[in-house]
């Protein structure tokens, strides 16, 4: 699996493999392994928050150094409930299908939403 960087402002606050996907809206989803610097944060995306809230944050997602064009991200932290282990997720939206396509293999037969062209959400 690729590891990518989780980043709020310039801070890396976690990582993920983004190991799940509704692919016919580019979303990709997976478990988030915090980084030192999540404490700063954690308290903003427990799990009572609004996502509204919390997509507010200036989250990013990086790939070798380099940023990954996105929609939004979205972190969502159950670990007090869950376990630090299992209860973080992070979910992001990818703009377009090219971009989904460079960074994962796409397992399913691409559905209208998929097809080269507009963003996701323009369809």
């Amino acid at each position: 699996m690729r590891r990518f960087e989780i980043r709020c402002d310039d801070a890396v606050v976690g990582f993920s493999d983004f190991e799940s996907a509704d692919e016919s809206i580019g979303i990709r989803f997976g478990r988030f392994v915090a980084a030192s610097g999540y404490a700063e944060f954690q308290s903003r995306f427990a799990q009572e928050q609004e996502m509204t809230e919390t997509l507010a944050l200036p989250l990013s997602v990086f790939h070798s150094g380099t940023r990954v064009p996105t929609r939004w991200v979205h972190v969502v932290d159950f670990s007090a409930d869950l376990g630090q282990d299992t209860g973080i997720e992070v979910f992001a939206q990818l703009p377009d299908y090219e971009t989904y396509r460079a960074l994962f293999r796409i397992h399913a037969e691409p559905c209208a939403a998929l097809e080269p062209g507009p963003a996701f959400s323009d369809r």
